[in-house]
């Protein structure tokens, strides 16, 4: 980057903190460059110096949202969040004077070094810069903060969304066709480690079927992404993947490690090199990474089968009653007419 850009990520959590939140605030303490912004309804103490707590109930979100907005949105649930991640910047534009980017983060990942990954890719150059919900960050202008009320036709209608109880993946699914459709400068490479939650050893996603391409690019810029021997480890603040190849220990670097939907907190006191694997982080003793992948990360045929033959039964099974339910919601709708 040609210039230090100031830059502030935030993240809205509501009920009982996570068992990882520690360790997502030690991750932010050490990227004291960038601010954080978090809008809780829980109690939190002894945070980073670039930390910022805010304290708010979720309806008193949902009244800042409809306030801004102009009209009554629908926020039941926690969860539902997601879809107004990317109208973060309009609602809570008070929050972000000053700022050159302003961006929406998840809590279940940790971050690596993000300032060196912002220089090294140019971050000032783009109006939107990763794509996915867990990172993503804005050019901070009101023409910007804006683009998601644009329509993309099929995949986005914010007003219908956001009156809406479901949950429509309007962070990534609608603002990725946004930003394409009108040719605005949009970085979507993958430099982040993402785990796949369905696999008990820890590998990364390769796959994606509402943003195919990007993981084409993935598999063909890091082939193979995956390895037999593979472990991720939290190491001078930074995120690396160390594998083995042709017996050679080796290693990626990435903005981030997303771990979704384990359970996973901290094991002991934080260090300065850290194994994340087993559901947990803690302290590495073992210099030896082929020592600490056969026991934290190890590799099985078996394990690894099943896994793979769960996830479809799972995936088939998810499939069958969405159909399901929209036979039967079909039903309803004829009977009605009735």
């Amino acid at each position: 980057m040609k210039k230090n850009s100031k830059v502030c990520i935030m993240g809205i959590y509501m009920g009982k903190l996570p068992n990882y939140f520690s360790v997502w605030l030690k991750s932010c303490e050490n990227n004291p460059s960038v601010d954080f912004i978090v809008i809780t309804d829980q109690s939190i103490k002894n945070v980073p110096e670039n930390v910022k707590i805010i304290n708010m109930t979720l309806k008193q979100v949902r009244a800042r949202v409809s306030e801004k907005i102009g009209f009554k949105a629908k926020i039941d649930s926690p969860f539902k969040l997601c879809d107004y991640k990317p109208a973060y910047g309009f609602v809570f534009s008070d929050l972000f004077i000053g700022y050159d980017y302003w961006g929406h983060c998840d809590f279940d990942l940790i971050w690596g070094d993000l300032r060196s990954f912002f220089e090294k890719y140019n971050l000032e150059k783009y109006d939107k810069f990763l794509p996915m919900g867990h990172l993503s960050l804005y050019k901070n202008t009101k023409e910007n903060n804006i683009k998601f009320m644009e329509k993309v036709v099929g995949y986005s209608d914010y007003k219908k969304i956001f009156t809406d109880e479901r949950n429509y993946l309007f962070d990534e699914l609608a603002l990725i066709k946004i930003f394409n459709k009108n040719k605005n400068s949009f970085f979507d490479k993958i430099i982040y480690a993402d785990i796949w939650p369905s696999k008990r050893r820890y590998t990364m996603c390769t796959d994606l079927k509402y943003y195919p391409s990007i993981y084409e690019e993935f598999r063909k810029e890091y082939n193979p992404v995956n390895f037999k021997n593979q472990i991720f480890m939290w190491e001078d603040k930074k995120i690396f993947q160390y594998y083995i190849e042709n017996e050679v220990v080796k290693s990626r670097e990435y903005i981030y490690i997303h771990i979704q939907k384990r359970k996973w907190d901290l094991e002991g006191e934080f260090s300065n090199k850290m194994i994340i694997s087993k559901n947990k982080v803690f302290t590495c003793v073992d210099e030896n990474v082929k020592n600490n992948i056969n026991k934290y990360n190890s590799y099985s045929f078996i394990k690894e089968l099943y896994d793979d033959v769960d996830e479809f039964i799972k995936h088939c099974w998810s499939y069958t009653k969405r159909k399901i339910l929209k036979i039967e919601k079909e039903r309803i709708i004829v009977e009605s007419k009735i």
